[in-house]
């Protein structure tokens, strides 16, 4: 049950857990329901996004997964799928990659595909299924700050230092 994009307010507690529990099994990722997957790959046309769940219901992502009978046990599930550090920060494929090269990147994806806001970016990295070659939306703003800031020197063919 989809309710009006962007409208949840008059759908039931217990039918959006119910549409978070069926999109996480849709999109495959109930062994490992991380937010951030959740977020690259579910449909924003039908289903909320995970900080509308947050919002709404005042839990962590932890605590709203395990409402839907879901087990989220970050560290087992970071071991299971190599991404445990001994203790060391979790490692971005992106943190290896200089900030100059990622700017061009985001700069010239944008640009081929007349992009100016976050969520046209979202849904364009989405749609043309570039999850794995392009930084998320968080990576790009951990590593330069607002997106207008971004979108403004994109727009004005600058560099950035």
């Amino acid at each position: 049950m989809a309710a009006q994009q962007g409208n949840w307010r008059n759908v039931s507690d217990l039918e959006m857990l119910q549409i978070l529990k069926d999109e996480i099994i849709r999109i495959g990722i109930e062994d490992y329901p991380s937010k951030t997957k959740f977020n690259e790959l579910y449909d924003s046309n039908n289903v909320p996004g995970a900080s509308t769940y947050l919002y709404r219901f005042k839990k962590t992502w932890v605590e709203i997964i395990e409402m839907i009978g879901l087990e989220y046990d970050q560290t087992s599930m970071r071991r299971s799928i190599g991404k445990l550090n001994k203790g060391k920060q979790f490692k971005s494929k992106w943190n290896v990659v200089q900030k100059k090269e990622i700017f061009n990147m985001v700069k010239d994806f944008m640009n081929e595909n007349e992009i100016t806001t976050k969520a046209e970016y979202d849904e364009y990295r989405k749609k043309l299924n570039k999850q794995n070659t392009l930084p998320s939306t968080s990576t790009v703003l951990n590593k330069f700050g607002k997106w207008k800031d971004i979108s403004g020197k994109i727009k004005n063919n600058q560099d950035w230092e």
